[in-house]
Order: C-alpha cells, then sequence, then structure tokens
C-alpha cells in the first residue's frame, strides 16, 4: 500500500514538475485513484501520507461554453462522456476523446512539420485561448 503511494505521490510531484506555469492542471473533474483503496486498514503513517497526496476533486465553477473557453479548467477533448454532460458541455466539443498526452503528442508532430519558423509561430499562435 504504502509503495503505491509513494508512485502516486512522485506521479503527482512529476505532474506539477511539467506543468509549472499552470499547476491547476493536476487537479482534475474526475478521480484518478483506484476506487478500491482500503482506508480501514492502513496504518497511521500510510493514513496521514494518503491525506496528504490524494488528489482533490474539482467542479468548476462555470458551465457551458463558458468553461472550453476558460484556460484554468478546459481539458480540450479529453473530458470524458459523463463529464461534458455532468458539465454541460455534450455536443460543444467533437465527438472524440483523447487525453492530454495525445493532444500534445499531436500538436508537436503537426509542429516539427512545419517548414519553417513564421509557420511554426503562426500555429503556436493559433493555440493561445
Amino acid at each position: 500500500m504504502i509503495m503505491h503511494l509513494l508512485w502516486y505521490s512522485n506521479n503527482i510531484f512529476s505532474t506539477v514538475r511539467r506543468n509549472t506555469l499552470h499547476i491547476a492542471r493536476i487537479f482534475s473533474t474526475t478521480s484518478i485513484i483506484p476506487d478500491k483503496i482500503d482506508v480501514a486498514s492502513m496504518t497511521d503513517k500510510d493514513l496521514e501520507l494518503y491525506k496528504l497526496y490524494r488528489p482533490e476533486r474539482v467542479i468548476p465553477p462555470m458551465r457551458g461554453i463558458d468553461l472550453i473557453k476558460s484556460s484554468r479548467y478546459s481539458k480540450g477533448m479529453a473530458f470524458n462522456l459523463y463529464e461534458r454532460q455532468y458539465l454541460g458541455i455534450h455536443g460543444l466539443l467533437p465527438p472524440a476523446f483523447m487525453t492530454e498526452e495525445q493532444q500534445a503528442y499531436r500538436i508537436i508532430s503537426k509542429l516539427r512539420e512545419q517548414p519553417n519558423d513564421l509557420a511554426r509561430y503562426i500555429q503556436l499562435d493559433g493555440l493561445q485561448i
């Protein structure tokens, strides 16, 4: 159990290091911890670590198109079907799902295909909200 918590805490810290400009991105609208964590059988030290490193579920204060336009809460196409329906954005996004890692890979691949700096600048400028 302690190894799982340590792996999980290292994963969060690496996410924070990657997204230093957008620390709020480590928070999710869905739970990323496995459903079956037996808190009752944890030792006091394990319980303290769990409480310290558990992810917080964030419910955005906005819905619909405002949520999509918000750079703090929008995950692009990474919203799953349940999140899209709950947050009122079902139908406002394409009917496909991509993780944030897949979206980043797609953008970087297209960026590397650009023939010159001006084309890369235009593509990067189009990413800003």
